[in-house]
Parts: C-alpha cells; structure tokens; sequence
C-alpha cells in the first residue's frame, strides 16, 4: 500500500477521535484558596513608633503569631465584621484580650507582650 492511500485514511480515522462529544456538565471541585487571608486587625501606639500602624493579615478562625517587633501596642482595633482575640503567647495561648469590630481598646495600666490572634466573623 501507498503512503498517499493510507494518509487519508489515518486522517478520518483521527477526526473521528476528536469528534467525540465532551460532556460539559462535569464540574471538578476545587478548594477556595486564600493563602495570604485578608485585613483583620489594626494596631497602633506602638513604643518606638508612636504614629505607626500595623495591619493584621489572616485567614479568620486561624490563629496568627504577630511579627517578634509587633508586641507592645497601646490600642487595637479588629476591622468591621470582626472580632479579634489577642494572645500573650505564640499559637493563641497564654492571657487574652477581646477586641470587636467598630472601635478602638486603649489598654489600660501595664501592657503585656503580646504575640498572636485569631480573629472570626462576628455575625456568622
């Protein structure tokens, strides 16, 4: 047999195959991906940088340990739809102090180190 005789034949062959219809209904699942998170916290007051503020980022629910020079802060705010707990030890252990969106907690007396958060949505 001639390459010429068989190439056409190969060609049907081959767009039949790709003729094949493609079910379109067929939805593969996949996991929302956050991997940064988004704006949670505010802190501000901070002993060297009285004018400073500090952003904190996070997935809510997942407990966050804050950077070694963001501990000592005079006042925190949890943004809008949040409330935010502030830990005195890394992984969210140690004493706490409770923070809801809207408004500013000065602390008041001797202010401790802190050094994470976890913050969830407040009306879910």
């Amino acid at each position: 047999m001639h390459f010429s005789s068989i190439l056409p034949v190969i060609a049907v062959v081959l767009g039949a195959a790709n003729g094949a219809a493609i079910d379109d209904s067929l939805v593969e699942p996949r996991a929302p991906s956050c991997p940064v998170g988004i704006e949670l916290l505010r802190l501000t007051g901070f002993p060297k940088n009285p004018d400073g503020v500090f952003t904190g980022i996070g997935i809510p629910g997942k407990c966050q340990n804050l950077p070694s020079n963001i501990n000592t802060f005079d006042k925190a705010e949890a943004l809008n739809g949040f409330q935010c707990i502030i830990y005195t030890q890394k992984d969210c252990q140690g004493s706490t102090f409770t923070v809801g969106g809207g408004g500013n907690k000065a602390f008041k007396g001797q202010v401790p180190k802190w050094r994470s958060f976890r913050c969830a949505c407040r009306k879910c």
